[in-house]
Parts: structure tokens; C-alpha cells; sequence
């Protein structure tokens, strides 16, 4: 049977799903004006979660402090998180979306995946029907998204962050040289700034030059597990499959890769703050409480650094956790 893979993807999740609030009360939409979702508007403090294109024409970038954003853009508006509207939002795409096929995996809040395969009697055009799907989440609930059609989890992904925003891209097997191999090395999923450096020391540029590189290369490069998914995944191998059923949590944890340095407490600790918000968040739709606060710090030549607290009692207070993350940031 010839596995048939869709991959939806919320644009620019936050920011749309605060957007579409707005217009439905009959306030101007944030994704048409320079706009961010990020920190405290009155005090200006934290960084930017997500942005608007407008934003994006400033140079505004997701990951960084309110006050350069605000440097580079004056007339920013500033929008405060709300994670109780995301997670409303995010249960109202995923429903739609599992209203087609039963078979679909939480990817992230503003991700899913859904598993089409053997359906071709039902859904004979899927491009069609990813058309609908698109179509439908942004008629009926206001806001955009990408879907990637693919023949796995991997290139139904890659397809996805094609061309934004409001689109539905194909990876299929016979268009990898031509739209996959292109792209820099760093665009693969799992492939990271670390990875990406290694390989570009080497001359692999690109995906394309990570497909036809020699594996044995790779492995002295990266290690064997490394090299063998990425060389695999460079040429849109990928045999995982779309889980309906979620494996148990181990953990709650959320991170961020800021732009430029963070260099002061203040604004690690704002960075802190959002993070603390959405982790504790995700615990209490879950049902969950945790006994145990972990901190990790990616450094710029790459090395990370840890350190961890147990509590005295379990919890899904946001100030607990933060309190707890500040002291271990300040340790570290």
C-alpha cells in the first residue's frame, strides 16, 4: 500500500489565532499591520514569539528582546500571550482536521500530521484534498495554514514550509532533486546550527550534497545514528508512522534559539518567563504536575550546560516553576 501523508501547519500560529480573535470582534487584523506576539505591551519587556510579514519587512525576528524589535520598528504593536486562546484554537484545527481521517498525530500545538494512506478510493486527488482541508480551516475559523503532501512524515514536513503563506505544496519521490536538494543543509529537518556547521566544513552545502555524499564521510563527521538519519532523511527516506495514540509524557519541556546573543539576566530571564508560561500550560491541559525543574543553556560555540532541581512538592504553578528556572539560570 502506498503510504499518503499530509502535513498541516498553523502560519505563524500565535499571531493568527490573536488576529482572528480581533477581526471577529471587528478590530483591524494584526497580520496586516507590523505586529508581534511577545512579553508585556505596557512595559515592553520580553521577546518576540511569533511576528507579522509587515514585522518581518522591519527586520523584526522571532526569538528576540520587545526592545530591539521596537528599535527596528517604532510603531510595533505589541500583543501579550494568551495560551489559553491557543490551546482553544489549536483543539479547533485539530478537530476538523481528524474529521477526514482518524489517523492523525500531534505534532505541536500548531502541527499535526494525518495519515491518508489506502484512501485513494475516497480521496482519489490529494491535492484536492488538501486544498479543502486548507480551505475549510481558514473559512471557517479564520486563520491560515500550509499542508505538505507527501509519501512520509519527513517530506509531507519539508513540503509544508514551502512557500507561505495559505499554501499546499507535494513532495513526492520524483520531485526530491528538484525541489528538496536545493535547499541549504540547514533547512533539513533535525538538522541543527551545530550539525549544519560540521557539514559545511566539509563542503556540503546542501541537502543535495548531503543525499550524495559518501555515508562513510558523514560518519566520521557526525557519528553513525547521526549520519545515518540525516544522509537518509537527505534523500526523503523516513519509515516513522503517524501515531494516533501519543506516548506518554516523560516530560514537559519547551526551548528557543534567539537570534543574537542574550548577554544580560534581565532579558534571559523575559526569555525564561515565556518559556515557563507555555510548559506549565501544556501540564495543566494535560492534567499533569511536575517534581522536578530542569534548566539548559546552548552556548555560541554550541556546548550546552544543565542544571536541575527537584521540588518539595509537585505543581503546575507557572511562578513556581519560574522562580525555580530563575535560580537555576542565575547557578549556571
Amino acid at each position: 500500500m502506498e503510504r499518503l501523508i499530509f502535513h498541516v501547519d498553523v502560519n505563524s500560529a500565535y499571531l493568527s489565532w490573536e488576529a482572528a480573535k480581533r477581526v471577529k470582534a471587528g478590530e483591524p487584523d494584526l497580520r496586516l499591520v507590523p505586529s508581534c506576539i511577545g512579553g508585556d505591551p505596557k512595559t515592553r519587556r520580553g521577546i518576540v514569539l511569533a511576528k507579522s510579514i509587515p514585522a518581518k519587512r522591519f527586520g523584526v525576528k522571532t526569538g528576540e528582546p520587545l526592545s530591539m524589535a521596537l528599535r527596528k520598528c517604532p510603531n510595533l504593536i505589541i500583543a501579550a500571550p494568551d495560551f489559553k486562546l491557543y490551546s482553544a484554537r489549536s483543539r479547533a484545527f485539530k478537530d476538523l482536521c481528524r474529521s477526514y481521517t482518524s489517523l492523525m498525530e500531534e505534532f505541536s500545538i500548531d502541527e499535526c500530521f494525518l495519515d491518508f494512506s489506502g484512501t485513494s478510493h475516497i480521496y482519489p486527488n490529494p491535492v484536492a484534498l488538501a486544498t479543502e482541508i486548507k480551505d475549510r480551516i481558514r473559512d471557517e475559523l479564520g486563520f491560515t495554514v500550509n499542508v505538505g503532501v507527501g509519501r512520509n512524515k519527513l517530506c509531507a514536513k519539508m513540503a509544508s514550509d514551502f512557500e507561505k503563506p495559505d499554501k499546499v505544496h507535494t513532495l513526492y519521490p520524483q520531485e526530491i532533486p528538484e525541489k528538496l536538494w536545493p535547499l541549504l543543509v540547514g533547512e533539513l529537518l533535525f538538522v541543527g546550527k551545530s550539525t549544519a556547521s560540521v557539514l559545511n566544513g566539509a563542503r556540503i552545502m546542501t541537502i543535495g550534497d548531503l543525499a550524495t555524499a559518501d555515508l562513510r564521510q558523514l560518519i566520521a563527521l557526525l557519528g553513525e545514528k547521526t549520519a545515518r538519519q540525516a544522509h537518509a532523511y537527505a534523500n526523503g527516506v523516513d519509515d516513522s508512522p503517524v501515531r494516533d495514540v501519543p506516548e506518554e509524557a516523560k516530560g514537559y519541556s519547551n526551548s528557543i534559539t534567539t537570534e543574537e546573543n542574550v548577554t544580560t539576566l534581565e532579558t534571559a530571564n523575559a526569555i525564561l518567563l515565556s518559556l515557563c508560561d507555555s510548559v506549565t500550560e501544556h501540564m495543566r491541559a494535560s492534567g499533569m504536575r511536575c517534581r522536578c525543574v530542569s534548566v539548559t543553556i546552548r552556548y555560541f560555540d554550541f556546548k550546552n550546560r544543565s542544571h536541575q532541581s527537584k521540588l518539595d512538592a509537585a505543581t503546575d504553578s507557572m511562578s513556581v516553576v519560574y522562580e525555580t528556572a530563575k535560580t537555576l539560570l542565575l547557578e549556571l
